[in-house]
């Protein structure tokens, strides 16, 4: 993200994961040539690189829905204000805050109750 944002000067309405730019070769076919102001044609690219990743890390492969929907309920967990939610719901790519509201925002009825009446119910955050 660094990298779009201070080199490449990528903004809230380019991808996270552009496109790789292919270039043709005269003696070896194609080449990799950065990056395209396109998101890609299907979400296989996406997942293999979360996936890499994932396994350079040692970790458990997780696709790239589950990484938003952790991003979500974190965001949802920890924004201390609307315009915090707005702004986590457009990085999410959503162009309305409905949308995460609608997509993440389901609690619990011990956590509904627990906020209606006051209650602590710290142990209830969902993760």
């Amino acid at each position: 993200m660094a990298y779009l944002d201070a080199d490449a000067f990528y903004g809230p309405d380019d991808p996270l994961f552009p496109a790789t730019a292919i270039v043709p070769q005269s003696n070896t076919g194609f080449s990799v040539d950065g990056f395209e102001r396109r998101s890609w044609k299907s979400t296989e690219p996406v997942r293999k690189i979360v996936n890499e990743a994932f396994a350079a890390a040692n970790l458990d492969a997780f696709g790239p829905h589950a990484f938003r929907h952790m991003l979500a309920r974190h965001v949802a967990k920890n924004c201390t204000s609307v315009a915090e939610l707005v702004a986590a719901s457009q990085n999410l790519g959503h162009t309305d805050v409905l949308t995460t509201l609608r997509s993440y925002g389901q609690i619990s009825r011990e956590r509904q109750r627990a906020l209606i009446t006051g209650e602590s119910g710290d142990d209830l955050l969902e993760d």
